[in-house]
């Protein structure tokens, strides 16, 4: 009876490799080789095995003999290559490899392992090119996709990268490592939400694995989904302390949701272990700002060693220090990084915002050459046009300037796309959802508490100023922007009452709200335990002025306005912080604005919502200080009118302007660019806000 290929001695070692079953394989493997030692195949299925047993150097043995009894082996070549790669040997194991696709040029495994050699030595060029024809050759094979894709996103082929993951995820669905190589890569190209969901996958497949739940946790802080984020960094710790960038990103969480003080314990923490790491100072840094801490912040990053972070070390060094209103000494740690790199831009742009500064003209010359090149990442590229725009601005060059602004938007829009239909329907829902009859039934689920008092508004539209002045009376302090209704928004979806938000505040009953609200006056009562009132003047919390009247009573909301030509402009004319993808458009901003407006008129006339004209602010302050004043519930005291030396730190594009005297020439800025603003017109007037 004839043997069957299954039953011959290299059917069961092959059988036996698939197995797991070493020994087996070996025995069956030296049959072959006793009965004749130059067996090609035996001698490559024994390197295998050797090879499994991760003794290397008895493999790449058995490869080269395999090779001599069978030269055109092409298996035989890429084991001997990744063999030869394992024991350090990585030239010679590239040519074998070459060899290999020399002999089988589209098999996939080979193409891989030449990729990951490529890799290895650096050569991202050739390591792509590699597994981009293994991809083609295997368009289903995940672990050749997962490669193809992590190096695509190395190499800044960010949206390339997320597709490439996001087939590999399709095609091993059942793969945690899959998901997480997905998640980061959605992660670095922005979609933040699309993250998590990738995570949470990862998550449900390695449930015990604890780098997965830092993973997974970090993508919910991102997104300010700080209740479920928090207490998943805690387990993940809880099992694995020193896990790496556990500390640090659970300080991040911690920061995002407003636990400053704990935030810089963990980073503590995370620079213990990790002393001299830029990022983790930095990250130190800005949590002990946020704490009231900024002397020590500063103390922290100058303490790093010499390192090529120190430029944007030491320009953040500079920003602290024009927060702390210490313009001068920013100024001179701008020039100390100009002095080693004449071409940082942060330094270059800071100097120009700070305090209305001039460069000379060899900067100007060098900032502009720069801006013209085009090669600058896009934050810089921004930051430099608009630097050069405020230089022509401040000349009364308008046409220049606008160019200048209108080229940094052009950037702006490419690289933060916005979608105005979406904001549109985010208004129309809100409206829809905070009806006059929820809104009307606020106070009874709200908590008693006089001391919130939030200061909302446009971005630009003299909220920063409102701050200062109330933050300036001995009763108050002022948070800056706090964030603290965006993050229990996010939030909310999760913390009982279930569905999307704004549809589920329909559902909140007294029970859910009461711990929310107990959480927003913790962390103001943290910051400033003695104040009578904490303001919080984060301009996005237009959006959540109905969620606040369901927190808190009575309601303290003071909106900021301007002529919204001159704060449409301002916006344009400014990197805001944060996303601001409408701003780099006038004809979306003009849309943006129109609604926001909307918005705004629907909680006048549901709620008491005090009203400060940035115009009226400036011409007459001390009527307006004092109607300021008493919408907070505050007794009047002249502190507020000394609002310029207080000591507090300011962290928005207003910090140089709030320290000054007050003056009119902001108002009606908008004609001075009125040639170039009808876009911007026609948007207002279709919507309703044109005069």
């Amino acid at each position: 009876m004839a043997i069957t290929a299954a039953a011959s001695p290299l059917g069961r070692a092959r059988s036996a490799l698939a197995e797991g079953n070493l020994r087996e394989a070996q025995i069956a493997c030296r049959q072959v080789l006793t009965r004749n030692p130059r067996h090609g195949e035996a001698l490559f299925l024994l390197g295998v095995v050797a090879m499994q047993a991760k003794d290397a150097k008895a493999a790449a043995d058995l490869f080269r003999r395999a090779i001599a009894a069978e030269p055109k082996h092409a298996d035989a070549h890429m084991n001997l290559g990744i063999a030869l790669n394992l024991l350090g040997r990585k030239g010679d194991g590239r040519e074998a490899l070459e060899t290999a696709a020399k002999l089988k040029p589209n098999s996939p495994q080979i193409q891989y392992n030449l990729g990951l050699a490529e890799m290895e030595s650096g050569r991202h060029d050739q390591a792509l090119a590699h597994f981009r024809k293994a991809a083609r050759a295997a368009p289903r094979d995940a672990t050749v996709l997962g490669a193809l894709g992590v190096l695509q996103m190395q190499m800044g082929q960010a949206r390339d990268g997320v597709r490439t993951l996001k087939k590999a995820a399709a095609v091993l669905p059942h793969r945690a490592s899959a998901f997480r190589n997905l998640g980061t890569a959605l992660q670095s190209v922005g979609d933040a939400d699309a993250a998590v969901e990738a995570f949470a996958k990862a998550r449900a497949l390695a449930p015990d694995d604890a780098a997965t739940k830092v993973l997974a946790a970090s993508a919910l802080a991102q997104v300010r989904r700080t209740f479920e984020a928090l207490p998943l960094f805690r387990e993940a710790l809880q099992e694995k302390p020193e896990i790496p960038g556990g500390a640090n990103n659970y300080g991040l969480a911690l920061k995002a949701d407003l636990r400053f003080d704990e935030a810089v314990a963990e980073f503590r923490k995370a620079a213990a272990a990790r002393p001299g790491d830029a990022r983790v100072a930095s990250n130190l840094a800005d949590a002990l700002v946020l704490a009231g801490n900024a002397g020590e912040a500063i103390l922290v990053l100058k303490a790093l060693p010499e390192s090529r972070d120190r430029d944007h070390v030491a320009n953040q060094i500079a920003n602290i220090q024009e927060r702390q209103g210490r313009f001068d000494d920013a100024a001179a740690t701008f020039e100390e990084v100009l002095h080693r790199n004449p071409e940082n831009v942060w330094a270059l742009a800071g100097l120009v915002d700070n305090r209305g500064r001039e460069l000379s003209p060899a900067r100007e010359q060098t900032l502009a050459d720069l801006v013209a090149r085009g090669d600058l990442p896009d934050r810089e590229q921004i930051r430099a046009a608009f630097a050069l725009g405020h230089l022509h601005d401040r000349r009364g060059d308008f046409d220049a300037a606008f160019a200048h602004f209108a080229a940094g938007n052009r950037v702006r829009v490419r690289a933060q796309p916005f979608d105005i239909g979406a904001h549109i329907r985010r208004v129309t829902e809100l409206i829809k959802t905070y009806s006059p009859a929820l809104l009307a039934r606020a106070p009874d689920l709200a908590t008693k508490s006089e001391l919130p008092v939030f200061v909302v508004g446009m971005p630009r539209s003299g909220a920063t100023l409102v701050e200062r002045m109330l933050a300036a009376h001995p009763d108050a302090f002022g948070a800056g922007e706090f964030h603290d209704l965006f993050v229990l928004r996010r939030n909310l979806p999760y913390a009982g009452s279930g569905g999307s938000y704004p549809s589920c505040v329909a559902k909140l009953s007294r029970e859910h709200v009461a711990p929310l609200a107990e959480w927003l006056l913790a962390r103001r009562r943290a910051l400033a335990p003695q104040a009578l009132r904490v303001v919080d003047k984060t301009p996005d919390h237009v959006f959540d002025v109905g969620l606040a009247a369901l927190l808190v009573a009575p309601l303290r909301v003071i909106h900021c306005e301007r002529d919204v030509r001159d704060t449409c402009l301002s916006i344009f004319t400014n990197t805001v912080g944060g996303q601001h993808g409408y701003a780099g458009d006038l004809k979306t901003l003009g849309a943006w604005a129109a609604h926001v407006s909307r918005l705004m008129r629907h909680w006048q006339a549901c709620l008491p919502i005090r009203t400060v004209a940035y115009e009226q602010l400036v011409r007459n302050p001390v009527a307006t200080a004092r109607q300021l004043a008493h919408d907070a519930g505050l007794h009047w005291n002249d502190a507020v009118l000394d609002f310029r030396t207080s000591d507090q730190t300011v962290a928005t594009a207003s910090r140089w302007q709030v320290r000054q005297l007050l003056t009119t020439q902001a108002i009606g800025r908008w004609k001075n660019y009125a040639a170039y603003l009808a876009p911007l017109e026609r948007a207002l007037e279709e919507f309703g806000e044109a005069d």
